[in-house]
């Protein structure tokens, strides 16, 4: 259950993310650039995790 809390914790971050900068599209470019980082950094070690957003 771990797994889909940091993944539905990590959706929320997503949607604030865009929420702050959808007005201005380079920052939201940065943005998806870190959120990609980010989503990396924690699922790489794991094998059987996807990130799945609706």
């Amino acid at each position: 259950m771990k797994k889909v809390s940091e993944s539905i914790e990590l959706q929320e971050d997503i949607c604030e993310i865009i929420e702050l900068t959808s007005n201005d599209i380079e920052t939201l470019a940065k943005a998806f650039d870190l959120i990609n980082e980010v989503c990396e950094l924690r699922f790489d070690d794991k094998e059987e995790s996807q990130i799945v957003v609706h």
